[in-house]
């Protein structure tokens, strides 16, 4: 969610007062409003931000990796470095190594995540680097040539007042406020467009040392409207910059004091540019004494010497100016001592300070000058420059933890470059083609449409072959171009950004240049994401390695499974890498084996078959779906809260027989008679109030064919379901339906394709499952599809929700077994208005303790687990909180009173609340609902941590009694079966008992000794309707036939 005090911070009041407008309520009124682009046109920040915030939480969880928050963020900038220039660039880099060069691999070729971006500006289909700069930057797009302003501001706008009025903080604003400390490292001149936008705001970019007062209303003295170099030095976030690292000392002298060091390190006589008299370079060296430094922890320096001779132990601040204005090309630099540094050792340099802070930092580093080689024809000084860039990256990634450190690689816009001629494998890149053009005369491989090659490409007619071939060698030679300009024009096409580390999974597909800004401060935790889900502290028990086993998707492959044809990708790929985690694969993916012998003479199969063929006509089906149930051990109702449970999966089980139809339509039979049979077009799908047997299989079903198969052939198929979970008896039938449905329609639609190995990531089918069942208006917290698709035999699982599902092994005692019961009362989810109305109580108990406890950064609608988070109280202690903040004593709350207390009216109450809740109600039992998520999610803590060490079953015994307690007396989910059922199994030796599933009907589940298993069968089978031994077992698993 969005949180405000880091903007109103910063001190700068066009921010501010964007930012005053994303107050909770009406910012998550403007992400739900499906129309909210007519709301804000692209001159408005806020268009960019709603835009980004959406974009983020849909791309958040789309892979099953761990939404963890990144310490550090190095954003690599290769300016104008287009998807050709890449290309070019990685052959080059191959051919340096007397290879062919194709096969070649630059750093960022190996990041897992990569995406396109769109890289316009507000008013400019093709872009300059300082709008381009202020969109990744700032996360609004805006107008040609402007810094660090909104659109609102037009290039050359004579207001600076309006410059002030409409200025964006950036990423740099963002992580200083938070606390982290921040740094830019480039090969321009550090007020060049890039850099610039880091810190600065201004209504054109090429006032780095002067304001140009002819436009300017008014005196500079009234307008406090300053260039870019003395915004870095004097305004926020420039002057608390810990690294500021490139060229351009011009615009930091002024005009009366010669350069120390002249042009390239040459002894020209060229002097400062500055006209108000004033000596920046001077001036921060005073601003970093008066700020409490000693002289050895900040320094100034401009040559290699002086970056080498540094104390890195010490220094804290550091201001490098290299050159009089850019740097020099990394081919044509003075490499000696008193020259000029290479880029990767001033990011070196850069990290060792950066590194040292504890909360982390935020780091540009510009690759400035293949741009400036572009515009000036030198294809090959282009390309050498982006193969420094790749060692400056290689030399990041060596000295950071990659687990903590977010890489981001990318361009701010795309150069005119071709790569052309049909040259043959291994050809020079920046040599001749083999091929010849329509007046037989050479031509390069690269060329430019546009640019001041156009005179070489006349003068080729006086060439011949050898002598182009020489020409090319030389890094300056102007490479041809079609079109007649002094530099080269930028080109409009998307470019490409690469990503490694925590939260790189979020970029993917096609973005706006505006999200990169956006998707480092919610990787990060700063800005505007301070408060997000992922970036709080949890409460974790300590788990000891040997004794668990977590299921979680390593980084190496954490780019596939956005797209079923990604899937099948995975395994070829499986085979050429080498994991980390080397049980990742049978962890992490369904398995799809062939039907084993033994289970293909079973009776069961045998009987399905027969009916399969019976139905459809087929003699048997290609698959065999198998989908277990599950008996939550303890945790009931605390998972759509946020907090952890306790499942295990039971050896009950659905099964769906599955094989194709030419008819184009569903077909779906039930091996129980009692439910007919079906035949459905995709078209007709539909989920009325009055829930039918086949409607979770048509959830499934749908929620494949919604996130899969928009722009395919929708899956037709024959299906056979066989179950031997009793129905509604709270062992999770209708989710192992749902889940079994939604893994026979993914093989339906690969069928052709799929073979013996299938990678079906377990995390992605349980997230889309849990979304899936809402289509029938069961809000599920996502226990029951997590474990159906994760479990492992032999072990229970603890399901984590937060930061994203997650699933660890618990390893239950020995010398106990586990009976499920059933007390002859079913009770579908579905079909209830019990189940929603609590969740909706929880909700409202979170808001109004949120409210009454003034908890910061809560929004209506947040869990109870956000609540207590927030509210920094630790969770063994929040029911006896609960008894002044919500009034012990109060009976229950009515809707006029809750809506008093959070100051919003009924509509929006039931809006935000209650528009999930199938009938009227206007009382809510707030205590009651909350303490008992408080304190059941506590013992779902201590029940594990008994597990994990002392295998106490007398203690877990009484957890499960508490539990019991609490359910029926504070959540009321209990029934008067179930009450009995369980004091029945007390009575009769079992350790503990309690009511499993959502209740108000179906099973217990009872902890009984070995010893002790067959009187307690025997004694209780007279007495319920089902009862059954059950063992943890595997989870889902597909068949083929």
């Amino acid at each position: 969610m969005f949180c405000l005090t880091a903007f109103i911070l910063s001190g700068v009041v066009g921010s501010s007062i964007v930012v005053s407008r994303l107050n909770d309520n009406n910012f998550n009124e403007i992400i739900n409003n499906n129309n909210n682009n007519n709301v804000f046109d692209e001159t408005d920040p806020l268009y960019w931000y709603v835009q980004a915030y959406r974009n983020l939480k849909q791309r958040q969880y789309s892979v099953p990796i761990p939404n963890r928050a990144a310490k550090n963020v190095i954003l690599f900038l290769g300016d104008g470095m287009g998807i050709s220039t890449i290309t070019a660039s990685r052959i080059l880099k191959g051919q340096q190594q007397l290879r062919k060069g194709e096969e070649a691999m630059l750093e960022m070729d190996n990041f897992p995540f990569t995406a396109l971006i769109k890289t316009y500006n507000v008013d400019q289909q093709i872009p300059d680097s300082a709008a381009t700069a202020t969109a990744f930057l700032s996360g609004v797009k805006n107008n040609f040539n402007t810094i660090g302003v909104s659109a609102k501001v037009k290039r050359n706008d004579p207001d600076c007042d309006s410059v002030n009025r409409n200025s964006i903080d950036s990423i740099f604003t963002w992580a200083l406020n938070a606390g982290k400390v921040a740094g830019v490292v480039t090969t321009t001149r550090i007020t060049h467009a890039t850099p610039a936008a880091a810190y600065a705001h201004i209504q054109n970019r090429k006032w780095e040392s002067n304001i140009d007062e002819s436009i300017i209303n008014g005196t500079l003295s009234e307008t406090e409207c300053k260039d870019i170099a003395l915004q870095l030095i004097e305004n926020d976030p420039g002057k608390r910059l810990s690294v500021i690292l490139g060229g351009g000392r011009k615009g930091f002298l002024p005009e009366f004091i010669k350069d120390p060091r002249g042009i390239n390190g040459e002894e020209k006589e060229k002097f400062g540019e500055r006209k108000d008299g004033r000596n920046l370079i001077e001036e921060w060296l005073e601003n970093q004494r008066y700020s409490g430094l000693n002289e050895t922890e900040y320094g100034y320096v401009n040559s290699t010497r002086g970056l080498r001779t540094l104390n890195y132990s010490k220094i804290k601040s550091l201001f490098g100016l290299f050159n009089y204005s850019h740097m020099e090309f990394d081919q044509l630099r003075d490499r000696s001592i008193d020259g000029e540094p290479s880029l990767s050792e001033m990011t070196e340099a850069a990290i060792r300070i950066l590194s040292k802070h504890d909360k982390g930092f935020v780091l540009l580093v510009e690759g400035g000058l293949i741009d400036q080689a572009h515009h000036r024809g030198y294809a090959s000084l282009s390309l050498y420059e982006v193969l420094e860039f790749d060692r400056a990256i290689r030399k990041a990634r060596k000295l950071l933890p990659k687990q903590d450190t977010l890489f981001l690689v990318t361009a701010d816009h795309s150069q005119p470059l071709v790569i052309n001629g049909y040259s043959v494998r291994g050809n020079r890149i920046n040599g001749l083609s083999r091929r010849k053009d329509g007046n037989q005369l050479p031509f390069t491989t690269l060329s430019y449409t546009s640019g001041p090659g156009f005179q070489t490409t006349i003068q080729r007619s006086n060439m011949t072959n050898v002598t182009l071939e020489q020409a090319t060698h030389d890094l300056k030679y102007r490479f041809h171009s079609a079109m007649p300009t002094k530099k080269s024009y930028h080109s409009g096409e998307d470019v490409a950004i690469f990503g490694i580390g925590p939260m790189s999974h979020l970029f993917g597909g096609t973005l706006e240049q505006s999200f990169i800004a956006h998707a480092i401060g919610f990787a990060s935790c700063i800005g505007p994401y301070e408060k997000e889900i992922h970036c709080r502290q949890l409460l974790r028990l300590s788990l000891s390695s040997s004794s668990t086993t977590t299921t979680r998707l390593p980084n190496a492959v954490a780019f596939i499974m956005d797209t079923p044809e990604m899937l099948i990708i995975f395994f070829i790929i499986a085979g050429l890498m080498s994991f980390e985690d080397s049980d990742y694969i049978s962890a992490n993916i369904v398995p799809v084996i062939d039907l084993p012998d033994n289970l293909r003479q079973s009776e069961r199969v045998q009987r399905i078959f027969n009916e399969y063929k019976k139905h459809f006509g087929s003699s048997r089906p290609l698959f065999l779906v198998r989908v277990p149930g599950r008996v939550n051990l303890i945790g009931e109702h605390i998972d759509y809260c946020g907090y952890s449970v306790l499942p295990m999966a039971v050896v009950q089980d659905i099964m769906m027989a599955v094989g194709p139809s030419d008819s184009g339509l569903l077909h779906l039979a039930n091996f129980d008679n009692q439910y007919p049979e079906v035949t459905i077009e995709e078209s007709d799908i539909e989920f009325p109030k009055s829930i039918k047997w086949y409607h979770y299989f048509l959830c499934g079903y749908k929620g494949i064919v919604d996130k899969y198969c928009i722009d395919g052939p929708v899956p037709s198929m024959n299906v056979l379901v066989h179950g031997t979970i009793p129905a509604a008896s709270g062992l999770s039938s209708s989710s192992a339906m749902v889940c079994a449905s939604a893994l026979s329609t993914l093989i339906s639609y690969h069928q052709s394709i799929f073979k013996i190995s299938t990678p079906i990531p377990k995390l992605d089918i349980a997230l889309l499952c849990t979304k899936s069942e809402r289509y029938i208006g069961t809000d599920s917290g996502g226990m029951d599809q997590a474990i159906a698709m994760l479990a492992e035999e032999g072990s229970a699982k603890i399901i984590d929700f937060i930061p994203q599902l997650n699933a660890t092994n618990v390893d239950l005692p020995e010398g106990v077994c586990w009976f499920v019961a059933h007390c002859g009362v079913s009770m579908q989810k579905a079909a209830t208005a019990h189940y929603n109305t609590r969740v909706a109580e929880t909700r409202l108990a979170a808001a109004v303790i949120a409210r009454r406890c003034k908890i910061a950064g809560y929004k209506l609608g947040d869990q109870l687990w956000v609540v207590q988070q927030a509210s920094a109280i630790p969770l063994a202690e929040m029911g006896e909180h609960l008894a002044s903040i919500l009034d012990s004593e109060k009976e229950f709350y009515t809707k006029s009173e809750i809506c008093s207390i959070l100051g919003i009216d009924s509509n929006e109450l039931h809006k935000i609340f209650l528009s999930r809740v199938s009938e009227p109600i206007e009382e809510f039992k707030l205590y009651q609902r909350a303490k008992h998520v408080y304190e059941e999610a506590y013992r779902v803590q201590e029940f594990r941590k008994v597990c994990d060490t002392t295998k106490d079953v007398e203690h877990l015994g009484q957890l499960m009694i508490e539990s019991h307690e609490s359910c029926r007396d504070l959540y009321e989910c209990s029934s008067p079966q179930l009450d009995e059922l369980v004091a029945l199994a007390l009575e009769n030796g079992a350790i503990g008992s309690r009511l499993t599933g959502a209740g108000w009907g179906g099973c217990t589940v009872s902890l009984v000794y070995e010893e002790n298993a067959q009187d307690f069968e025997s004694a209780l089978s007279r007495q319920c309707k089902f009862l059954c031994r059950t063992n943890p077992s595997g989870g889902a698993i597909i068949y083929q036939n």
